[in-house]
């Protein structure tokens, strides 16, 4: 791969995962409690050979930069942000002008046989190609001629006035699309674009021994001696699940995905649901079809989803009021940082925004079907 380099852009910003990222970037997304969404870029790309890859960020992405560096080794990735991406881009490409360069973009999970794809894109010796993959979906470019499209890029990329990575990866796409042939390729890919899409991707994998063993192994910072095993107690049971490390399960899981340093008390009952980092669920609490976001720190005393709270409970079918178009099908989804009292209920279709807590919730004993609890700002 010595004569191909590699670029990988961040992709930044995704409205209709809400809660589950805020205001992080899209590339980041936690999936399997360790692994992100661009380690299913960068594992591959340096299991197979490459030796550096270099990852175009926005200046401010700072929790972003500290993921990677932590995670790869500084000779394999090289991380360039900076506040004018236009200028970035265009520099790169006069330094690559006279290697092969493979661009992507950070923003679906592809479950990509890659050594049979990069083997294609060794064999390419001239032009430029977009790379279409699933549904003919665009996953970037690979360029051959990096000169015969450089002066166009120059052009079009230095206006002044700052934009976002994203604005200049649209930029940049329909000005490629332009000198480049399409080239397909045969992936099984879901581009998480919806609460609901985030939802099913989770269950998915666990009934797809494949995918989610090949998610599984890009963790970049797993190290056990770290981590504490899962512990399911005595009174717990634990069936078609994936319990993350450091878990501790006193109730019933059934079909769901557990992220790191959760805990699930007696009696209680996770069905169908992914529960997310730090999340102390109460006695004989009952969550069904549920996306419940992660929280800052685990309590060891006392569970921000309150005894017999119940979410989730309820028809499965219609649409959320608010966002239709992201949360449906029966998922309720409950964003980070929130407190739910004891006793509370959540119908389906629900969404409780990040920062929710219990005096938000005062004088209230439920949320009804497709409702929404907000904090505005």
């Amino acid at each position: 791969m010595r004569n191909m380099s590699v670029i990988v852009f961040v992709k930044q910003s995704e409205p209709g995962l809400l809660s589950i990222i805020d205001s992080g970037e899209k590339s980041f997304l936690p999936l399997l409690g360790g692994v992100r969404l661009i380690d299913l870029y960068i594992g591959p790309l340096i299991q197979h050979g490459f030796r550096q890859i270099i990852v175009l960020m926005g200046n401010e992405m700072m929790s972003a930069r500290e993921y990677l560096l932590s995670g790869y080794s500084a000779q394999k990735l090289k991380i360039m942000n900076a506040s004018d991406i236009k200028k970035l881009v265009a520099t790169l490409l006069r330094q690559k002008r006279n290697e092969k360069l493979l661009i992507l973009q950070a923003d679906g999970a592809l479950f990509l046989n890659w050594s049979h794809f990069l083997d294609l894109l060794v064999m390419r010796k001239e032009g430029n190609y977009e790379l279409e993959i699933g549904n003919n979906k665009s996953a970037g470019f690979l360029l051959c001629e990096t000169s015969s499209v450089l002066k166009t890029i120059e052009e079009n990329l230095s206006p002044e006035g700052e934009i976002t990575v994203d604005e200049v990866w649209s930029l940049f796409t329909d000005m490629l699309r332009k000198d480049s042939r399409s080239e397909s390729f045969e992936c099984h890919s879901v581009w998480l674009n919806t609460v609901k899409e985030y939802h099913s991707f989770h269950l998915s994998l666990l009934r797809n021994e494949a995918d989610f063993t090949h998610v599984l192994s890009l963790n970049p910072k797993e190290n056990p001696e770290k981590e504490n095993l899962a512990m399911v107690e005595v009174t717990g049971f634990v069936k078609d699940s994936f319990i993350s490390s450091s878990c501790s399960v006193e109730g019933y899981v059934e079909n769901s995905v557990l992220f790191p340093h959760v805990k699930i008390a007696p009696y209680a009952q996770i069905i169908n649901s992914v529960i997310m980092s730090n999340n102390y669920v109460g006695q004989g609490a009952i969550i069904q079809s549920v996306v419940l976001c992660e929280n800052n720190q685990l309590s060891k005393v006392t569970p921000n989803i309150g005894e017999s709270a119940r979410i989730g409970e309820d028809d499965t079918t219609g649409a959320n009021g608010e966002y239709p178009e992201y949360i449906f099908g029966g998922i309720t989804l409950v964003g980070q940082n929130v407190e739910i009292p004891k006793g509370f209920r959540i119908s389906r279709n629900c969404y409780i925004s990040s920062g929710v807590d219990k005096t938000f919730l005062k004088g209230r004993d439920r949320v009804k079907a497709g409702d929404s609890v907000l904090i505005t700002h």
